[in-house]
């Protein structure tokens, strides 16, 4: 939700990615293929603190998020997926299979948050991990705010109700 990581490349993180001394968290990413650093923020790096010593199963495993029942094998990508769904579910937030309001949705937040507080897009860009500008439009279209300065005025067009009725 902070870092705007795939669900793939979350559940593929493992410790060696984590550079606690930094701040940083860096990973080779798995749709990309291409190494993606990003800040290690405090609330993150004390969430994953917070896990590893109070909620993830003991297992000698190097990848830090493991499934809770035996065997304790790293968690697949679908299963970050069905836990957002399962706390949607719970709190009443309606969603369909196959719909991008799962794990996906952090991602489309976070971009969108970076574009409301004036993040220029080409960090957006890399902050999500896109290899292709093109890849970031779809966070544009949701700052209705941003949307509204691109308007353009009607003013000197006149259009009679036939014509738009044709």
């Amino acid at each position: 939700m902070k870092t705007g990581l795939r669900s793939g490349d979350i559940v593929k993180l493992q410790f060696i990615n984590i550079d606690w001394k930094n701040d940083e968290i860096h990973i080779i990413q798995r749709k990309t293929n291409r190494p993606l650093i990003l800040p290690l923020e405090p609330n993150v790096g004390n969430a994953i603190y917070d896990y590893v010593l109070h909620g993830r199963p003991v297992a000698d495993s190097p990848y830090i998020f493991l499934r809770t029942r035996p065997p304790h094998k790293k968690l697949c990508n679908s299963s970050l997926n069905s836990i957002i769904c399962k706390y949607m579910d719970a709190i009443g937030v309606s969603h369909k299979p196959g719909e991008k309001k799962g794990f996906h949705s952090f991602r489309r937040s976070l971009g969108t948050w970076m574009l409301e507080n004036e993040v220029p897009l080409d960090t957006i860009k890399e902050v999500l991990g896109h290899s292709h500008m093109n890849s970031s439009r779809p966070y544009l279209s949701t700052n209705l705010e941003k949307l509204k300065n691109c308007s353009l005025s009607l003013d000197g067009i006149e259009v009679t109700r036939e014509e738009l009725m044709r």
